[in-house]
């Protein structure tokens, strides 16, 4: 059996999200420490499928590499935060297994987002045009609420109360992406007190760089991966190398002071509530110099639910 009683070949902890908030980064350090075993992709997205079976061969293969002396068995897979049911799935097969997120600013979240879309050759609009939109597509599919939540899925406090409910407070911690930036070593030490794991390894682990914006050399290429994981699924070998190849490290541009300002605006009372529930907030009085307008086209967005409205937010 594993540390928290869930079988020996299964995780007793998981990181669930936020998407563009350091959790690659996290899963890198936590699989340099000698009593872990970290899943092999870091992704493996087994419970948000919409066919989701609770296949324990398959999921279990991908921590085959466990030794005996790992006590720790973990993955990380962002898109858990967000998706609906994974809370009771991940529940129901692995018990009271510990949850670990990572919270970023809403807004750099939901930009760092767009680009990822665009770089994975999913995103043909404007950030302005994508966030306008946001509301009609997300009542596509759970693949458009996959990629196209950008504004939505920084409502924390909606996503967090689900994952409190189900794993209480004691078994969820919440770090904020920022901290982890400036200051690596000390977030993870408080995730390793979090787990009950040994700190003194922690002078010896390389500190994994957050990851650095990435934009496609061709953006047509970029546009026929996207055609390929239509048609052979997501995780497909033929896109992965063509993506890699097609990836230069660039910065994308900044976001538009007013269309920040207005998402600001727009996150405010969020914020607070996110701030209340989790401790965990931000101060954008200096982001944005004051004399900078508001777009009432931001300034009113509201969360996209769409068909899972019932899920997230009835049921809360």
């Amino acid at each position: 059996m594993s540390h928290n009683g869930s079988p020996a070949s299964l995780p007793n902890f998981l990181i669930v999200g936020a998407q563009k908030s350091g959790t690659s980064s996290l899963h890198s350090c936590l699989a340099q420490h000698p009593d872990f075993c970290m899943s092999q992709p870091k992704e493996l997205h087994f419970f948000d499928k919409d066919n989701y079976t609770a296949d324990v061969a398959n999921y279990s293969a991908h921590f085959r590499h466990r030794e005996r002396h790992h006590k720790f068995v973990g993955e990380s897979t962002p898109f858990y935060m967000n998706c609906p049911r994974v809370p009771e799935r991940i529940r129901d097969l692995l018990g009271d297994v510990k949850i670990v997120v990572a919270l970023r600013n809403p807004v750099s979240r939901a930009y760092s987002h767009y680009w990822h879309e665009v770089k994975l050759g999913w995103e043909d609009l404007t950030f302005d045009q994508a966030l306008l939109r946001e509301s009609e597509r997300l009542t596509v599919s759970l693949k458009y609420w996959q990629h196209y939540s950008y504004f939505t899925r920084g409502f924390y406090s909606v996503f967090m109360t689900k994952w409190y409910e189900l794993f209480g407070r004691g078994n969820v911690l919440v770090l904020r992406f920022e901290d982890m930036v400036t200051d690596m070593p000390r977030e993870l030490e408080k995730v390793l007190l979090f787990l009950g794991a040994d700190t003194r390894p922690l002078s010896a682990i390389e500190k994994e760089a957050i990851h650095g914006a990435q934009q496609p050399r061709f953006f047509n290429l970029a546009r026929m991966c996207r055609r390929l994981d239509i048609l052979l699924g997501e995780r497909n070998a033929l896109s992965r190398v063509v993506r890699k190849l097609n990836l230069v490290s660039r910065r994308y541009p900044p976001m538009s002071a007013v269309v920040r300002k207005s998402l600001e605006y727009a996150y405010s009372q969020e914020n607070e509530a996110v701030r209340q529930l989790t401790g965990v907030g931000w101060d954008w009085t200096d982001d944005v110099e004051s004399d900078v307008g508001l777009d009432d086209r931001f300034t009113g967005l509201q969360p996209a639910w769409g068909r899972f409205r019932d899920y997230w937010v009835e049921a809360s």
